[in-house]
């Protein structure tokens, strides 16, 4: 699919570089060590795991009487569509009325947080997140841009003006984008003691001791979202 080839470019790109750079390094200096007789290793690096594609994601539609499906614009058609260059993602979404011979088949779009009262989105305002835009008034297609991260789900609506009862809703998620990687090393495991860390703005301490096994792992720091990726490099020296 294209969302997952773009989507995948926009994330694993730059952690595989970091990562290689970083293992790359690590052997060399580590093997430096290791032939001197000051450090013995054991580099066992899991694989990375991913739940789910960074950004927006629309969901099936639920409602009464309206069906919505959801198509997404390639960036390079963005200005076709009349959507913000500056959007992390846009949608086309398309609504069916039923039944077909209804004689009013107006609609309107709206588009607010599924909990506005929620921690993360409480004093918020929606459309700096997620907007939707008819493509004309009553229209039975819009255009649904996210602007940014967000960390509450939004929905959006499609509403019959000839009768509220009948509409649709879709559910739009974020899932976290990672923004930066820690280095860490730590004694004992994963979750063992924490010997050094470092973000690249400090040096990564390494410390000497001809018995002890250090646990290297690239930690991700993600973005605002409703759901998150399961990223994890690791591995045992």
């Amino acid at each position: 699919m294209e969302r997952n080839n773009e989507q995948l470019k926009n994330v694993w790109k730059p952690l595989c570089l970091v990562l290689a750079v970083l293992l790359a390094l690590s052997w060399v200096f580590f093997g430096f060590l290791y032939s001197n007789g000051n450090v013995s290793f054991d580099l066992k690096a899991e694989q990375p795991k991913m739940t789910a594609e960074s950004g927006a994601i629309v969901g099936e539609s639920v409602g009464n009487g309206v069906t919505v499906k959801s198509a997404k614009i390639p960036v390079s058609e963005f200005a076709a569509y009349g959507v913000s260059p500056l959007a992390e993602a846009a949608y086309t979404l398309t609504a069916t009325i039923t039944p077909s011979n209804a004689t009013n088949k107006a609609l309107d779009w709206s588009v607010e947080f599924v909990n506005p009262e929620s921690a993360w989105a409480n004093g918020k305002t929606v459309t700096d997140y997620v907007t939707v835009t008819p493509t004309a008034d009553g229209a039975l297609t819009a255009n649904v841009a996210c602007l940014q991260d967000f960390g509450e789900q939004i929905k959006v609506s499609a509403t019959s003006r000839d009768n509220p009862a009948i509409s649709a809703k879709c559910t739009v998620d974020y899932v976290a984008r990672v923004t930066d990687l820690t280095v860490e090393l730590r004694t004992g495991g994963y979750e063992g003691t924490l010997v050094s860390s470092s973000n690249g703005d400090t040096p990564l301490v390494i410390p000497f001791n001809d018995t002890q096994s250090l646990y290297l792992s690239l930690v991700p720091q993600f973005s605002a979202g409703t759901m998150e990726d399961d990223i994890i490099y690791a591995g045992n020296f």
